[in-house]
Formats: C-alpha cells, sequence, structure tokens
C-alpha cells in the first residue's frame, strides 16, 4: 500500500528542541595557568598585559602578526578545555605522551617550572655580584681594592650558601617523599593492576627525572658557593701580601693567613664534593685493573713453540707456513705485553686531589692530557695489533680499523692529532708486524692440512703404505695446529674485553679531569692585566644587570609563595577562613608570604601596623592577589580597599586610592576567582 505525505506527516514532525549551557568556572589553578599563557601570547603579540602595542610600528593586519595571534587564539582555547590539550599546551607543561589528567598535576608542573627559572635567576644573581667584584678588584690604582672586592665576595658566599642549603633541603625532602611512596611496594592492596603497570612506569620516570634535576641545581649551587669561597680566599690572601697594608710576620697577617687558609680548605671541601661521582666511577674502573693484575686475571699471551718435525714430505708445506705464522704472532705477542703495560701503568696513575698534601694548581687537566695522549695512542695501537692478530689466526682483516689508523698516520704525519710523533712510530712497528697475503693464516693452514689428509686418505686407501705412514704425520700436525687454533682463539676474545675495559677506564679518567679544569675554569682571573683606573661604564652596566635580577628574582619567589598556597588551599577542604577572626570570607586580602584575611579584620590591622600579622613581614609596594567570590556574574565595587603599602610614596586613608584591576580578560562566570591589583601612585 502506498502511503501519501499527508498521513505519514505526524510521524515526520520532530519535538520542540532546547538548548542548555552550562558554565564551567576554573579553578584557582587553572587560572594561574590561564593568566600566565595570556602573559606569553601579549610578549608573543608585542602588546602589553592591557592590550596595547609596545611598539609604533604594530602593525595588526600584518601577516606574521595576525599568524601569531591565531596560533595563541586556538592555544587558550584548548587551554579552557584542559590544560594540556593541543601538541604546544603539552610540550609547554614538560609532557611529551602521558596527559596530565589532573590540575593538581598541572600546579606541581607550574611549580618545578617556577622553581626552575627561581634558580636559573638565583644564579645569574650571583654571578652578578661576582663580577662586580671582579671588576672593583681589577682597579690597579686603588690600594684597598682588595678589601672592597672582599665586602662584595662575603655578601654573595651568604647568599650562595642559603642557596646550596635549600638545593640540599629540596633534594632531601624529594628523596623522603620517594621513599615514602616506595615503602608501600609490599602491601599487596597498593600493587598496582595490569592496566595500571604503565601509569606506574611513567610516574617512576617522573620521580627519577626530577631527583635528576634536583641534583642538577644543587650542583649548580655548589659551583657558585667555591668560586665564593675561592674568591673570599684570594681577597684575604691578596691583603695579606700588600705590605702597604699588612705588614709582613705580624698579627694582622697571620690572621689573615689563617683565614686565607680557612676559605680555601672549603673550596677545596666543595670541590672534593662536586668531584665524588666521576671520582669514584674513575676509582672503581682503576680498581678492577688493580685487581686483575694482583690475581693474574689478564689474558695471557705465550709464545708458540715450533711443531715436531717427524719427517714426510707431504707436510712440509704445513710445517713451512706454520713457522711463518708462529714468528709473526710470537712477535706481536711480545709487542702486545710491552704496550699492554704502558696502558695499565698510565690508567693506574693516581687522580688528583688523592694526595691531600699535593696542591692543586689548575693546570691538572692540561698536564693530564698529555699523558692521556699517549694513552689514546697505546689503545689505539693495541686495538690495531689485536686486529692484526685476528688477521693471523682466522684470515680475516678489519677494514675500519685499518681505514682509522690510516687516516690517524696521516694526521701525525700533518703534525696533528694525539701525540704525533708516538702515533708514527708505533704505526710503523705494527706495520712491520702485521700478515701479509703471503703469510696466510692458522685458518689457512688448517685448510692446507686438511686437504692433505684428504689426499693422503685416499691413496692410503688404495694401498699406499708411504701415503699411510704421511697420513699418520699429518694428522698428527693437524691436531697440534688446532690446539694453537683454539688458545688463540680464546686470547683474542680476552683481549678484546681487556680493551673494552681499558676504553672505560680511560673515558671515566677524562671525564674527572674534563670536570675539574671546567671547575678551575670558572675561579680564573677575570682579566689578564688589571685595570689603571675603575671601569665606570661596566660597574653601572653591572649595577644595572643586579638591580634588574633582583626585581625578577622577586617576582619568582612570589610567584611560588602564591603556587605553594594555592597547593595548600587545593588540599583543604571547607571554607576559606580569615586568620584573625577565624571566620569564613568571601572578599579579603592574600599577603605576598601567602597569608590571607578578610577585608575588614586587615584593614583594621593596617591601620596601626605595616606588616603580615602572621608573619611579620613587611608588606611589598604590590599586594599581590585579592580573593574575591563572585555572586551571579557580578564583581564587588572596588574602591578603596587596597590598603597603601607605602606611606611616603601613597596617598593615605583620607584621599581616594587609584586602583587598577586587570579583569578584561577574565570570564565573568567564575565562582572563586584571583584578580590581580596594582596600586598606582598618584
Amino acid at each position: 500500500m502506498r502511503h501519501t505525505k499527508d498521513k505519514i506527516r505526524q510521524e515526520l514532525r520532530l519535538p520542540p528542541q532546547k538548548r542548555v549551557v552550562i558554565t564551567i568556572p576554573f579553578t584557582a589553578i587553572e587560572e594561574q595557568n590561564y593568566s600566565e599563557l595570556m602573559k606569553q601570547m601579549c610578549e608573543a603579540c608585542c602588546l602589553t598585559p592591557e592590550g596595547a602595542p609596545t611598539t609604533d610600528e604594530w602593525d595588526p593586519h600584518d601577516p606574521a602578526i595576525v599568524e601569531k595571534m591565531r596560533e595563541w587564539l586556538i592555544r587558550l582555547r584548548q587551554t579552557c578545555l584542559h590544560a594540556q590539550v593541543g601538541r604546544r599546551n603539552r610540550k609547554a607543561l614538560g609532557r611529551k605522551n602521558g596527559p596530565l589528567r589532573t590540575v593538581e598535576e598541572v600546579l606541581e608542573v607550574m611549580i618545578e617550572q617556577n622553581d626552575t627559572l627561581l634558580k636559573a635567576e638565583e644564579r645569574e644573581l650571583l654571578l652578578a655580584q661576582l663580577l662586580r667584584g671582579h671588576i672593583i678588584a681589577n682597579v690597579k690604582s686603588d690600594e684597598n681594592r682588595s678589601q672592597k672586592a672582599l665586602e662584595v665576595y662575603s655578601a654573595a658566599l651568604s647568599e650562595a650558601s642559603r642557596f646550596v642549603q635549600d638545593c640540599r633541603n629540596e633534594l632531601r625532602e624529594e628523596q623522603e617523599r620517594i621513599s615514602n611512596s616506595e615503602s608501600g611496594i609490599g602491601d599487596p592492596s597498593l600493587m598496582p593492576s595490569d592496566g595500571e603497570n604503565s601509569d606506574v612506569e611513567e610516574k617512576g620516570t617522573e620521580k627519577a627525572g626530577r631527583l635528576s634535576a634536583l641534583r642538577k641545581s644543587l650542583r649548580s649551587a655548589l659551583e657558585l658557593e667555591h668560586q665564593c669561597n675561592f674568591f673570599v680566599g684570594t681577597s684575604y690572601f691578596q691583603i695579606k701580601s700588600n705590605e702597604n697594608i699588612t705588614k709582613p710576620e705580624s698579627e694582622e697577617f697571620h690572621r689573615l693567613e689563617k683565614l686565607e687558609t680557612e676559605f680555601y680548605d672549603k673550596a677545596k671541601a666543595i670541590r672534593k664534593e662536586l668531584l665524588h661521582e666521576p671520582h669514584t666511577r674513575a676509582q672503581r674502573q682503576i680498581q678492577k685493573i688493580d685487581s686483575k693484575i694482583k690475581s693474574r686475571l689478564f689474558a695471557q699471551i705465550s709464545n708458540i713453540r715450533e711443531l715436531e718435525d717427524y719427517g714426510g714430505i707431504e707436510n712440509r708445506r704445513v710445517l713451512d707456513m706454520m713457522d711463518r705464522i708462529s714468528d709473526i704472532l710470537n712477535k706481536q705477542a711480545s709487542q702486545l705485553n710491552e704496550w699492554r703495560k704502558k696502558v695499565v701503568n698510565i690508567l693506574l696513575l693516581p687522580l688528583v686531589d688523592e694526595d691531600e698534601d699535593k696542591e692543586t694548581t689548575g693546570d691538572e687537566y692540561e698536564d693530564s692530557t698529555k699523558a692521556q695522549d699517549e694513552l689514546y695512542v697505546y689503545i689505539a695501537a693495541l686495538r690495531a695489533i689485536v686486529a692484526d692478530r685476528n688477521l693471523a689466526v682466522t684470515g680475516l682483516s678489519n677494514e675500519l680499523i685499518d681505514h682509522e689508523m690510516k687516516l690517524g698516520s696521516q694526521q701525525a704525519k700533518d703534525g696533528e692529532g694525539h701525540a704525533p710523533e708516538l702515533m708514527l712510530k708505533v704505526m710503523n712497528i705494527r706495520d712491520k708486524l702485521k700478515p701479509t697475503t703471503k703469510d696466510s693464516s692458522l685458518k689457512g693452514v688448517i685448510s692446507v692440512a686438511r686437504s692433505s689428509v684428504t689426499t693422503l686418505q685416499w691413496q692410503a686407501d688404495g694401498g699406499n703404505e708411504r701415503a699411510r705412514m704421511e697420513l699418520g704425520i699429518v694428522e698428527r700436525e693437524l691436531s697440534e695446529i688446532q690446539e694453537i687454533s683454539s688458545a688463540e682463539s680464546k686470547a683474542l676474545a680476552e683481549l678484546e674485553r681487556e680493551q673494552e675495559l681499558f676504553r672505560t677506564t680511560m673515558n671515566q679518567r677524562l671525564e674527572f679531569y674534563r670536570q675539574l679544569q671546567h671547575i678551575s675554569d670558572t675561579v680564573t682571573p677575570w682579566r689578564e692585566e688589571l685595570d689603571e683606573e675603575l671601569d665606570v661604564a661596566t660597574l653601572q652596566a653591572q649595577g644595572a644587570q643586579e638591580e634588574s635580577a633582583v626585581r625578577r628574582l622577586a617576582t619568582f619567589r612570589t610567584k611560588k609563595r602564591f603556587l605553594l598556597h594555592l597547593r595548600n588551599e587545593n588540599n583543604q577542604e571547607g571554607e576559606r577562613i580569615c586568620v584573625i577572626c577565624q571566620a569564613d570570607f568571601e572578599v579579603g586580602v592574600l599577603t605576598i608570604c601567602g597569608h590571607q584575611y578578610c577585608k575588614e579584620c586587615i584593614r583594621l590591622w593596617w591601620h596601626q601596623h605595616r606588616n603580615c600579622p602572621v608573619s611579620i613581614a613587611r608588606a611589598a609596594r604590590k599586594i599581590q592577589l585579592m580573593i574575591v567570590r563572585c555572586v551571579n556574574g557580578n564583581w564587588p565595587r572596588l574602591t578603596s580597599t587596597i590598603l597603601p603599602t607605602n606611606q611616603r610614596r601613597y596617598r593615605h586613608k583620607r584621599r581616594a586610592i587609584k586602583v587598577k584591576l586587570q579583569t578584561s580578560r577574565l570570564p565573568q562566570h567564575h565562582t572563586v576567582q584571583y584578580i590581580r591589583i596594582l596600586a598606582v601612585p598618584l
């Protein structure tokens, strides 16, 4: 039956559609991340945080500007969905493949990134202070330059010591946290399921990466502390040595000498701590070689005895070939043993700083490179002669080693490379000991002997008595040659393992001296010659750089306190409580030290005090954050609720205080919002 459209029209009618928009507010952590991205976007697009161009040449229709704004708008839109949605956001938050599943993880990454920037800025500030001290200490015309520089170095040392202690505390806390988290491994209820194995492995990798980053930060801080101690000791030495300031052998002279020794010893102790890891690795390899020598576990290479001549005619060719190859192998064995002894003697040389009485001159790396060059040549020669010995045993040549030795010889002839004269000498010896095609190999001798056995066996089976006697002689010699070949093959395998031990030990020693030289380079004189007069321009530029670093450092420290406060607040449940009245609040103030108060309580306190009620910290010029609760999308009016922080630079309570709220880019649907405010002087 065919239906008409009128009969089925009611069935096609769709019910009325409704669209409901549900807004999801940002948390404080998400808002902080979003605000940071907004700041980065403004910098990338050459705009101020208010949206004004930073240069007069800024063109909104410039294709490059348009493309950047398009990329950033996409990234900001993705951030609203999730902090790590999008390739750029994932890279910015320090994660590759694994997603950041929670807001807490985003916060931890933000804290880590801010800590990294904070430590880098602290390092730059300390380096700037040291450079200022160098500039002052380099003025030839100033008799008291060392005393002035000592004040700068001592101040830098105090900051460096605090920096080191902070890094130690962070590393210890991270190790304790990991230790506590791993203490529940034995509990079956805490074991991950099959689907969680990948997550556990990923977290384990993150923990190792975090520890590695903290150790790196501690090492960087220790290097700065080493420099400060060294330059303080140098200042005392210069004051002591200046007879116009200090009388020789006087009480002041001995006091300065004692201080000089004290700070140099501190620098030496720090240097030992910095070199502990490479020193331990190198010493472990040296002990392996030493124990092998004492236990006689090195490959034993003995001379090959001559085969006994049992008479016969058919075996003469085998005996002649064996005599030639035996002479080559015996000469190689003698040279191998000689070069191995030289390598072992160099590798067993004690490392610097092992002897407390040995003074460090700063040229240890340069001195070690001479022995290291000889060591490199001898190890290369050992590698080449072992390859030649393998050619004499198996008949197989190593083309790669031949090519490397050819290049090394060519560089040595041009006066380049490691120890050119020694390189040419060992290469000449190697060329004399290398077997030629005429000399054949043990494998070739065995092949000829087996061919003779096959021929004589056929003749002996035919009733030839002479062939039967010759067959017995050749078979006996073949058995002896096979034993020799088997022993040489085992010796070659041991030599290969031995060379690997030599190479590893050489690399560990080189790494130790490389790091030692790096530390020595950090305390080299700023300039070879003293300046006749004070370099005022450089000193002023350095002072400006220090002031800029101090401001940036204060910003990072404030942000760190804020992020840590967010972490603590995120872990707390319930209402926000004012520290003073112990009541919850909707509008309040968060100090730079991380304490929060309601507006009424902090205003009353502020009239009589200029500090935080809890930490007694002096308030900064900028009140960083205001905690505000938005009701039905309407923000409370903020007029004089922002308190002045400096009576001399701001008008006090009887006059209005101009406040600039940076809320233009904040969504209106947030239930709890952190608003950054800036008090502007009138």
